[in-house]
């Protein structure tokens, strides 16, 4: 496995990279939820988390990337439809 030098100098370093970003989306999520469902943010971003992990346990990855897919398609169709006004 060919790994970048900073990986190999801090392998620990770079762990929780990846558990940031995901906090920080659900974090996002969280805010957009809270104002459209009148939450606390606290509540909110719980909400979301709980809502991603059980959709994913219940649908695996297959699910995530199809979702990933729909949205995809649904920025297309989006993007095409602007253009034409």
């Amino acid at each position: 496995m060919n790994q970048s030098p900073e990986h190999q100098l801090f392998p620990t370093a770079s762990a929780p990279v990846p558990l940031f970003h995901v906090l920080h989306h659900q974090n996002h999520q969280g805010a957009t939820l809270s104002v459209i469902a009148n939450l606390t943010l606290e509540a909110a971003v719980i909400a979301s988390a709980c809502v991603a992990v059980v959709y994913t346990l219940n649908g695996g990855l297959y699910s995530v990337a199809y979702t990933d897919v729909i949205q995809l398609v649904a920025i297309f169709v989006g993007l095409v439809s602007l253009k034409g006004q």
